[in-house]
């Protein structure tokens, strides 16, 4: 994968507690993880630094609607091997898409696994 690929799961690896978002492919992190953005559906008071992502201009290709679309506003670790099950690409960022994360992400913080997200940020583990 490249950066900028959108990826989600076949149905049949979808579980309840991984898979359910399409993640953005950032770039590699070391032998066994790579460093990924997650797409969701909106922005809550338990995840309030989701920023907006509908916006046409941010994708060069996509097959889903993504018209109701945030990302987490954090860069996630992903094991590789959760990769290679869900390597169904469903669009590719567009230059503007990758200027958006570059700079409310990525030059922001440091990749965090998502339950050290959940822990730091939310407070409920």
């Amino acid at each position: 994968m490249k950066k900028g690929d959108i990826f989600v799961a076949e149905d049949k690896y979808k579980t309840p507690d991984t898979a359910l978002h399409p993640i953005i492919f950032w770039k590699e992190h070391s032998n066994d993880t790579f460093i990924g953005v997650m797409v969701t559906h909106g922005k809550s008071d338990r995840f309030p630094d989701n920023i907006p992502f509908n916006d046409e201009k941010y994708y060069s290709k996509m097959e889903n609607d993504f018209s109701n679309s945030y990302i987490v506003g954090q860069a996630l670790v992903k094991k590789n091997e959760w990769g290679e099950n869900y390597k169904k690409i469903i669009g590719t960022l567009s230059a503007d898409g990758i200027t958006l994360i570059e700079k409310e992400i990525i030059n922001k913080s440091k990749p965090k696994w998502w339950a050290t997200y959940l822990k730091d940020n939310l407070k409920i583990y």
